[in-house]
This record gives structure tokens, C-alpha cells and sequence, in this order.
């Protein structure tokens, strides 16, 4: 094969790369292979690879290697499928009709990050952030009142308890690492509050009476996602729990250590 016919082969193979970046940088489904703080990168790499692409063929002096291409034109093919299925409904719950992603994009603007309720002051964070902050921040367990915000989660084992879990979906990187982290929560009657229902909770932690127990509990399952972690060791006394509205984007690609929480 001549080296004019090797180097546009390379080239093809470089614009279908970065077409396909900046194509899913742009698209609904990004956040289910990467975090979306990435996309301006992805972006900016798609375009980069096009550039190259199209400068290629120009590029007497390069002999571009036939496996290499080969290999770059299977991982296209690959990267096709896997980003078809993505669109689908049986993939991976997705984020509630209207909702997408854009370049720059908050989910939602943070807010105070303090709410006010009786006259007493909750620090606004998250179930994951509430987590997190058991071992980093020991300060904050205890008399600090805290607002969060979940879906609901039950199982057996809570039920049992009196309790109920507010968790949220914390994507690190992509859908494919995610976790469901959060806090168990003490309610009057788990019967009350339907799995998968949104929840804003005000109130403390407390150490729980049977942490040793509660290590061999099974916890409650959340759809889509591997694990769903919770303390064995705290549990959260609301003064208030009503019902909410989810937000635009369920799910928390951000966990602050400090305020203002992602929230």
C-alpha cells in the first residue's frame, strides 16, 4: 500500500475520533462514560484530533504504521456500539425528561448555603457530602442541624429499624463507577414513604445503638448502580422530612468538604 493511501486511511481514522468526541461531548449521554466537568476537555480534544486528522494526508514525510489504524478504526467501531445502547432505556435510568447536559453547565444554581426553619440555622449539604464529612470533618456530627436532600430508599432491615435511607447517585467519573451514598434516617412509620420518593430532610446525627448489627444488614438496593453505601455508625433525628420536587439533575457529580456544599 502506498504511503499517500496509508496516510489518508489515518487521517479518515483521526476525523472519526475526533468527530466522535466532540459529538459526545456535545451529546445527552456524556455524563454515562465520563463526568461532565470533562466535556469542555473533551471538546477541545475532539476538535484537536480533527485538525490532525485533516492535516494528515499533507504530511509527506509520515508513514502512518497499518496496524495502529487498524486498531484506532476496531476502538471507532467499538465506541459506536457502546454509544448506542447509551441512548436506550433498558441502559441506565437517566436524568427525567427535558433534562440535559450543556458545555459550562451547573445543574442547578447552588443557593445559600444555609436554610433557615424555626428560627434554627441547617448547613445545606448533601447525603454523600454528610457521609464524607463523618470521617473528615468530625466537628460537624453531633449539635450541628444539617438540610439534605435524597430519594428514599428502603429494605427490610430498615423497615425493621424505623428507618428510612436518603441517598443520592454520586457519579465520579462515569454511570459505571457510580454509587448510591447516604444516611440512614429515623422516621415514625417507613410505610409512610415510597422508594424512590424525593425527600428534604432538616435535621442532627446521632450515634447509632447497634453499629455492629447494622454492619450485617443488607442495604437497599438502587437501580442502575452497584453499591449502595451507608454509616453503620450515625443516624440522622430529623426535626422536618416533606416530600420534594427532584432536581433537574438527580444525580451528584460534585462532594465538597466544606461550605458551601454541593448540595
Amino acid at each position: 500500500m502506498s504511503p499517500a493511501l496509508r496516510r489518508w486511511l489515518a487521517a479518515a481514522a483521526l476525523v472519526g475520533l475526533g468527530g466522535l468526541l466532540a459529538v459526545l461531548a456535545e451529546s445527552e449521554i456524556y455524563w454515562r462514560f465520563l463526568n461532565p466537568r470533562f466535556q469542555l476537555l473533551t471538546l477541545i480534544t475532539g476538535g484537536t484530533l480533527l485538525a490532525c486528522g485533516a492535516c494528515l494526508p499533507f504530511a509527506r514525510d509520515l508513514r502512518p504504521n497499518l496496524w495502529q489504524t487498524a486498531v484506532l478504526v476496531a476502538f471507532l467501531a467499538l465506541a459506536a456500539l457502546a454509544m448506542e445502547p447509551a441512548g436506550t432505556k433498558s441502559f441506565a435510568p437517566g436524568p427525567p425528561p427535558g433534562s440535559t447536559f450543556s458545555l459550562g453547565q451547573r445543574p442547578e444554581p447552588r443557593g445559600p448555603s444555609r436554610l433557615t426553619r424555626g428560627g434554627t440555622e441547617y448547613v445545606r449539604l448533601s447525603p454523600p457530602e454528610l457521609h464524607m464529612l463523618l470521617d473528615e470533618r468530625p466537628e460537624y456530627a453531633g449539635s450541628t442541624p444539617f438540610a439534605m436532600r435524597g430519594q428514599v430508599r428502603r429494605s427490610p432491615a430498615l423497615d425493621a429499624r424505623g428507618e428510612i435511607a436518603l441517598v443520592r447517585t454520586v457519579v465520579v467519573c462515569c454511570f459505571a463507577d457510580a454509587l448510591a451514598v447516604g444516611m440512614p434516617v429515623r422516621v415514625d412509620d417507613p410505610a409512610d414513604y415510597e422508594d424512590g420518593q424525593w425527600l428534604r430532610v432538616l435535621g442532627r446525627l446521632r450515634e447509632a445503638a447497634d453499629p455492629a448489627a447494622r454492619e450485617e444488614d443488607t442495604p437497599p438496593a438502587t437501580p442502575g448502580v452497584i453499591m449502595t453505601i451507608l454509616p453503620h455508625d450515625r443516624v440522622f433525628i430529623p426535626d422536618h422530612a416533606e416530600p420534594v420536587e427532584p432536581p433537574k439533575i438527580p444525580y451528584a457529580f460534585e462532594v465538597r468538604s466544606k461550605e458551601p456544599f454541593a448540595f
